[in-house]
């Protein structure tokens, strides 16, 4: 309480005796008036005292800039560049910086429209790419990819396999994609995509995808996965990547491509960027066939490297 109070009396009788005593200066003779104003003088003066004291300051600083402007020496002994030099060179950055970002994202957007390839392993650009669209235990899948039986052995020397899953990107789901025939789909597609990204060749992974085949209520069920792998000879890079996050990431990188083709009928076939063929409950939108041969054909047609020899036995067809 004393605290409260005692801010309240000092003001109140001491402010009013100041101001009264201010009241009864005009009562002074005009000579001490004059006076107390010539004393009062002095005590302004020290403004415009310092403001002068600063002016030397800026004007010094003024005179420095010049000198500042020369190019110093270096720690290695070579002149610093001068600000002109300076400026082109920020300019000289600044443009390859946007050329960097621009050739950055053009290679994005090759990366994305050749599929995710480049993400399992280096692509040969002079090979042909072979995109199926696919869901590992649907009925059509299986089915394209048992004529593709009669294609890779021929001619994986000259082609690369790109796998894109069809599928619903959900972060809450246990694989972290939406499959239709369920999670044991999402695990069968994990599977042949690690295989697919840790294989010695094309001709090594397809042999662990005819085997699952062979047996599709099996494809997702690891045990299947496992007596595959081993049959193909497939190491441990290969458990590894099911039984790690790894898997998962693929599966998810693998849906996004999809999702960024625009396809989603299972089976779907792309070569070299191109819609090829759909087999949906039946083939269609397969001008050049769906036989083995048909694909052979245009695969070596695609081809600009040296053929090999099986090539010659698959001229391109006349249109």
């Amino acid at each position: 309480e004393s605290v409260v109070e005692e801010p309240v009396a000092a003001p109140a009788v001491e402010e009013p005796k100041q101001e009264e005593s201010k009241q009864e200066e005009p009562a002074q003779s005009a000579e001490e008036l004059a006076e107390i104003k010539a004393d009062d003088k002095p005590a302004e003066e020290p403004k415009p005292a310092a403001q002068e004291a600063a002016e030397p300051v800026s004007d010094t600083k003024a005179d420095d800039k010049p000198a500042s402007e020369e190019p110093k020496p270096s720690s290695n002994g070579t002149a610093a560049p001068s600000a002109a030099q300076s400026d082109i060179q920020a300019a000289s950055e600044t443009s390859d910086a946007k050329q960097s970002r621009t050739s950055t994202s053009e290679s994005v957007e090759r990366k994305k429209h050749r599929g995710i390839m480049g993400f399992f392993k280096q692509v040969k650009e002079s090979k042909v790419l072979v995109e199926l669209f696919v869901m590992s235990r649907c009925p059509d899948a299986i089915k394209v990819e048992r004529v593709f039986d009669g294609v890779v052995p021929q001619v994986y020397s000259i082609m690369d396999l790109q796998l894109n899953f069809i599928g619903q990107l959900d972060p809450h789901s246990t694989y972290g994609v939406k499959c239709k025939h369920g999670n044991d789909e999402c695990r069968g597609n994990i599977d042949q995509l690690c295989a697919l990204a840790h294989n010695k060749d094309l001709a090594m992974f397809w042999q662990f995808l005819s085997c699952l085949n062979k047996n599709p209520r099996m494809i997702g069920r690891g045990e299947e996965a496992l007596k595959c792998a081993s049959l193909a000879g497939l190491d441990s890079a290969f458990y590894t990547c099911v039984s790690s996050g790894e898997g998962r990431q693929l599966l998810e990188q693998s849906v996004e491509n999809s999702q960024f083709i625009g396809v989603n009928t299972s089976a779907t076939v792309f070569i070299n960027g191109k819609p090829r063929c759909v087999e949906d409950a039946g083939w269609r939108e397969c001008p050049g066939g769906h036989n083995p041969s048909d694909f052979i054909r245009d695969i070596c047609a695609a081809y600009k490297g040296s053929r090999p020899s099986i090539c010659s036995e698959y001229p391109p067809s006349r249109k």
